[in-house]
């Protein structure tokens, strides 16, 4: 794939909203506002792309608190190391969720095996003792 801005190659997981990181991070540091109809283009576009992994309340709050440093004029280097921090803590929390998940899902499975296997040994045992 490559970055809308300046053409270059660009690995697909590693574009963000079709941009890469260099044109990501210079738009980022100019704008100052977003435009309502925008904002509502990149929330969804967001949600859309972290639906089931990470918790859209707590990776709103990383991205407001991350605009507000470079509002207030953090450096952006030093607002994208603590927000990033924040960002890889929700991700291994939803990690986490989601091994939780699998493991729920593992576990029935292997109730309903265990619970097949019985019946079909209880079949067995039935055709052994005959009629």
């Amino acid at each position: 794939m490559r970055c809308r801005e300046c053409h270059a190659q660009v690995e697909p997981a590693k574009a963000i909203s079709g941009l890469c990181d260099t044109c990501f991070w210079s738009k980022a540091g100019t704008i100052q506002s977003i435009p309502k109809e925008r904002y509502r283009e990149v929330k969804s576009a967001i949600e859309a792309e972290t639906a089931g992994l990470l918790p859209w309340p707590g990776l709103r709050a990383i991205l407001e608190a991350f605009y507000d440093s470079v509002a207030q004029g953090v450096q952006l280097d030093q607002a994208i190391e603590e927000h990033g921090l924040a960002l890889q803590r929700l991700a291994a929390l939803g990690a986490c969720r989601e091994l939780l998940r699998f493991s729920d899902a593992l576990a029935e499975f292997a109730r309903t095996c265990e619970n097949d296997v019985r019946s079909r040994m209880q079949k067995i045992a039935d055709l052994d003792r005959g009629p």
